[in-house]
């Protein structure tokens, strides 16, 4: 006998209401199901429709699916539901509470977080070089500088013409050795677009400090400084080509104007410069640096969270919802130190909510399909136009990949299983519409995709396929201390400037280039192949415990190769 499946579509809500017209009228005309596939807003029905079932014993019968529908029905404004007023208000004010702080406090401390160790290390390397043609106070002066005891241009030099000259070479022909290469080597591609990314950062934060040294402070009043500023800025948002850059104009612009402070000690926003003040800035950058991987990971998973948390609240049954709809959430959702408890806490008989290895044995077979981000099954398959992820099925029986061979050996076959995931949190992954890459779409929301990416605003779930082995294969309980310990590394050579005398800066500004050339070197190394040898595996363990290298990785979009993603953002 041939089976039988229902597809429910994406679409967001509009698209759970036709999906749920669809189930009503399966559900009266007594059609048998086999297989229940959902994606995105078909998935709000689907999963409800089954954790309702789930909570029945898993039969259906007319009495609660009478309850169900009307849930559904009350519920569509699952965001914020203005039905009774007072729940509107609070609802809005949480609304809006997440916004600003995912897309403005969080995204300002994490993002300013480099930008005074930045300005120290250009002021260190090629400060003198910039400063040529100006003359500046001396050191015994720095402590209390106004604006006109700032720099003040005498005449412009030929080395800082020159040190624009070969940044400037270097970026352009590794931009275009990038170009020329075949996407086939997507190796030396990587590689080649880390050096372009280096010399692109470098011509950038020592151009623009000049130039708005020289044009716009020397040259030009203030106001006509605030009009050239403003103008700019509109000009980035406003005129469309250049639209989907405009958040990094924005974040460039701001570590332009931190570096110039500190190069030419000059007033920026009226702030004028002093040692005490910049050194004072610089600890508080190194507690950002500290505190970074934490706000990072509150801010990645902030949306995801929240949008779980409505959708269960408003569709699922109210056994699986809890006090407030909070069941299953918990801080480990927000602060993800790891993805998968441990099995004992699975195995526990009264646990609240649902999971997707709950539903073994239930028809319909519910199968949810979602993205995995910046993953290739096959390295020398892709060209330069094809989006770097796979098709993801999930489902009570297993994880496979839409395209795997049945008679192939699984890809998650001893890892990741339906039991450590939530019902509630599989759909909400489906149901990610801000996800970093679209699929079809994925070149129309490139506009919006460097701006989704600096602020945090997007939604998704980090998994670590394989939660149970570290670099060297053995349990990872052993290493559950160590990012702490590499985190402090990163930071000690901030903290170290304002303690030391000039003659030591040397050292600090290796280290400090050291560890940055590390991160860098990390992230844009590709992992995934099953023999990768003692190299891959550090580099996915690095990828799942260090922010910073996971964050590279996402802004230089390195793609991992193979049959399994060590990390996967669905």
């Amino acid at each position: 006998m041939s089976s039988r499946g229902l597809a429910f579509s994406g679409g967001g809500i509009r698209s759970a209401a036709l999906c749920s017209g669809v189930l009503r009228y399966v559900l009266q005309h007594e059609v048998s199901l086999d297989y229940l596939s959902c994606v995105s807003g078909g998935g709000f029905t689907g999963a409800a429709y089954l954790d309702w079932k789930y909570r029945h014993n898993q039969q259906d019968s007319p009495e609660w699916h009478q309850k169900f529908f009307n849930r559904l029905r009350k519920r569509c404004g699952f965001i914020c539901s203005w039905r009774n007023p007072f729940v509107g208000i609070i609802d809005a004010v949480m609304l809006i509470l997440l916004c600003v702080v995912v897309a403005i406090i969080l995204p300002a401390l994490t993002m300013s977080a480099f930008a005074f160790p930045t300005a120290f290390v250009v002021d260190y390397l090629f400060g003198d070089i910039l400063r040529m043609g100006f003359q500046c106070p001396t050191s015994s002066a720095r402590t209390n500088i106004t604006e006109d005891q700032g720099c003040a241009l005498v005449e412009s030099q030929d080395e800082t013409f020159t040190l624009f000259g070969v940044l400037f070479a270097c970026t352009v022909g590794f931009y275009l050795l990038k170009l020329l290469l075949h996407p086939c080597h997507s190796s030396i591609r990587s590689k080649l677009k880390l050096l372009y990314f280096c010399s692109f950062c470098l011509l950038l934060m020592t151009f623009l400090p000049w130039f708005f040294e020289v044009f716009l402070r020397v040259h030009t009043s203030v106001y006509v400084n605030g009009f050239v500023l403003l103008g700019s800025v509109a000009l980035w948002l406003g005129f469309p080509p250049l639209r989907n850059m405009a958040s990094l104009a924005l974040l460039v612009y701001a570590y332009a104007y931190i570096t110039k402070w500190r190069v030419y000690k000059s007033p920026v926003l009226l702030i004028n410069y002093t040692e005490d003040g910049f050194y004072r800035a610089l600890l508080g950058s190194a507690i950002l640096l500290w505190t970074g991987p934490f706000l990072g990971m509150v801010k990645m998973a902030a949306v995801q969270t929240y949008n779980r948390w409505r959708l269960q609240k408003a569709f699922f049954s109210p056994e699986s919802t809890g006090c407030l709809g909070c069941a299953g959430i918990s801080v480990n959702d927000i602060i993800p130190f790891c993805s998968c408890a441990d099995a004992t806490e699975w195995e526990r008989l009264d646990k609240g909510f649902v999971t997707l290895g709950d539903l073994v044995g239930m028809k319909p077979e519910y199968l949810c399909n979602t993205v995995v981000n910046n993953w290739q099954k096959d390295p020398n398959g892709s060209s330069s136009n094809d989006a770097a992820f796979e098709l993801l099925t999930l489902s009570p029986t297993g994880i496979e990949r839409l395209d795997e061979n049945p008679d192939e050996f699984s890809s998650f076959a001893g890892k990741i299983q339906p039991r450590d995931l939530k019902l509630s949190d599989v759909m909400a992954t489906s149901a990610a519409a801000l996800a970093l890459y679209m699929g079809v779409y994925d070149v129309k929301a490139e506009r919006v995709r460097n701006l989704q990416m600096v602020l945090g605003v997007h939604s998704g779930k980090s998994l670590i396929s394989d939660p149970n082995r570290d670099v060297a294969g053995s349990t990872i309980s052993c290493c559950r201390f160590l990012p702490v310990i590499i985190q402090l590394f990163i930071v000690v050579p901030v903290i170290l400037p304002p303690f030391l005398s000039d003659d030591w800066h040397v050292m600090v500004v290796a280290w400090y280039l050291t560890v940055l050339v590390l991160v860098l070197v990390i992230s844009a190394l590709s992992t995934g192949r099953t023999n990768g040898g003692y190299l891959d595996k550090f580099v996915r363990w690095c990828v799942v415990n260090i922010y910073h290298v996971r964050f590279m990785r996402l802004f230089l979009q390195t793609v991992d190769h193979g049959p399994v993603p060590r990390l996967s953002s669905t």
